[in-house]
């Protein structure tokens, strides 16, 4: 039973666990005809092998064990409330990635992710999925999805990929790669019309080239802590876009001019989310809540309503512990990669994104939560050698440098 603990053992298993479970998320935001019942297997054995992986080689303290096992808890406990497994699966992806190598997890959502658009984009080229089309109220502009169930969430992918891609990049990235980032955040625009992911991806080229730059100017060490000095103020975005997003949603009044501009330009969402509040108030553990949205079909809806905000979207749905529990975790999030100043901006950038999108806990288009416990530390500390694709370390170990036992 020696290879029980070989922790390298552990993480490869994580690793092809979360690749199952991300194959069947990116898969379940195209017009491939796939079965909800081959979906929902395909990530109940991912979850198992990840289940597994925590069990057999993680090393908990007794603290750490009854804290994923409360976590856990509360996402059954959501299920049973709502009938939502969402919270569940993300927790345990969560719980599985540690000491899982931090690139490596997104060097196989960026694989997964851009290999699944790419296919549903050329299926639906080729007529053997549908390419949904929409045209916006007062505009003629063609709105198209490419074979995603809709067109904000093909964006959206792009988004996503995108910031992966450049977080990956880091320092390496060139001009030439945010020159076609932004010729392809236009064509994007052109083809789209979606207004929100395409100004995510100009926000992210802004705040990364200027990152680039500036770095140079820098040492590593500098970097380093300057970063931490900085820790708390890098916890506070979220959770502060968060409560703008509810107090506007819950003041929100249709006689009042200021208020009908903001909702204007926040698409609907604060007449929205201000319906839902009032509809369904707030729970501790969620309740179900039917959402009629556009997308999957171009038929017209008659009774439109989606709460598209993330923070409304959890709060409503998941309840007010795991409403909690998320903005935590991405506190914790920015307090442990407080050195790595990229990882901050994807942060900020997707806390922006998610005052109007839904994504926050999908891990088909934000996985940056899995830095929360993943080794990551190659990223953040001065002198820590890089990491290899095939998993192995070059020069000395982690734990030789940052003093780790």
């Amino acid at each position: 039973m020696q290879y029980l603990n070989d922790r390298a053992a552990g993480r490869q298993l994580y690793l092809l666990a979360f690749t199952v479970f991300l194959f069947a998320e990116a898969l379940s935001t195209t017009m491939f005809p796939i079965p909800g019942k081959v979906l929902l297997l395909m990530r109940g054995l991912a979850l198992l092998g990840v289940l597994v992986k925590i069990i057999l080689y993680d090393r908990l303290s007794v603290r750490a064990f009854w804290l994923s096992a409360l976590l856990l808890c509360l996402g059954l406990l959501i299920a049973a409330a709502s009938g939502y497994k969402e919270p569940f699966f993300w927790i345990g992806m969560i719980l599985g990635a540690r000491d899982v190598p931090w690139k490596k997890i997104l060097q196989i959502y960026l694989i997964i992710s851009v290999s699944i658009v790419l296919l549903a984009f050329c299926a639906s080229m080729l007529g053997v999925i549908e390419n949904l089309q929409y045209t916006r109220e007062n505009t003629m502009k063609m709105r198209n999805s490419f074979g995603i169930i809709y067109t904000t969430d093909f964006a959206s992918h792009i988004f996503s990929a995108l910031l992966v891609f450049f977080y990956l990049m880091k320092e390496k990235a060139r001009i030439w790669h945010y020159a076609a980032a932004c010729v392809l955040a236009c064509l994007v625009y052109r083809f789209c019309y979606t207004r929100l992911d395409v100004g995510c991806i100009f926000l992210m080229i802004v705040l990364f080239l200027f990152l680039n730059l500036h770095g140079r100017r820098r040492t590593t060490e500098h970097k380093y802590r300057s970063g931490r000095k900085l820790g708390l103020v890098f916890c506070l975005p979220m959770p502060v876009l968060a409560l703008m997003m509810w107090a506007a949603s819950r003041l929100y009044r249709d006689d009042s001019s200021i208020m009908v501009k903001a909702d204007t330009l926040a698409s609907g969402r604060l007449a929205l989310g201000n319906a839902g509040l009032n509809a369904y108030g707030i729970s501790p553990f969620g309740q179900f809540i039917e959402m009629v949205g556009n997308g999957g079909s171009v038929t017209q809806i008659k009774e439109y309503f989606f709460i598209d905000c993330s923070y409304l979207y959890i709060l409503l749905c998941y309840g007010a512990v795991f409403f909690l529990v998320v903005l935590a975790a991405y506190m914790l999030c920015c307090r442990k990669m407080a050195g790595d100043h990229y990882y901050i901006a994807a942060v900020i950038v997707i806390s922006i994104n998610c005052m109007i999108a839904h994504h926050l806990i999908e891990l088909a288009y934000n996985p940056f939560v899995l830095a929360l416990l993943a080794d990551a530390a190659i990223d953040t500390r001065p002198g820590s050698s890089q990491m290899l694709w095939n998993g192995r370390y070059a020069g000395n170990s982690t734990r030789e440098h940052t003093g780790e036992e």
